[in-house]
């Protein structure tokens, strides 16, 4: 997300992204299932690996049949233990 540097620069920013991207609903009662994925990380070994926000994203694509797409490890991490959920990496632009 780029700086918003002055109140006024929230409202556009903010606009342009909702006419971008689509809403849906989170999962309901995530937590046992975030949970899982959590242990499941961990038996792989990604200790200090994907935020429960991050999993709860991941979550909420496969729900939805939506795809992932990311620049995040944290990202490719949980597509190890979750192979169901369509995730496509990008490759950042750099300058």
């Amino acid at each position: 997300m780029p700086a918003l540097r002055a109140d006024r620069d929230h409202e556009p920013f903010f606009t342009v992204l909702g006419q971008t991207f689509g809403w849906v609903p989170a999962l309901e009662d995530p937590w046992p299932r975030i949970i899982e994925v959590q242990r499941e990380l961990v038996r792989i070994g990604h200790h200090r690996g994907p935020s429960p926000i991050d999993i709860l994203v991941a979550l909420t694509a496969r729900q939805h049949r939506l795809t992932v797409l990311h620049v995040d490890d944290d990202f490719s991490a949980i597509a190890k233990v979750c192979p169901d959920i369509d995730m496509l990496r990008l490759q950042p632009v750099t300058g």
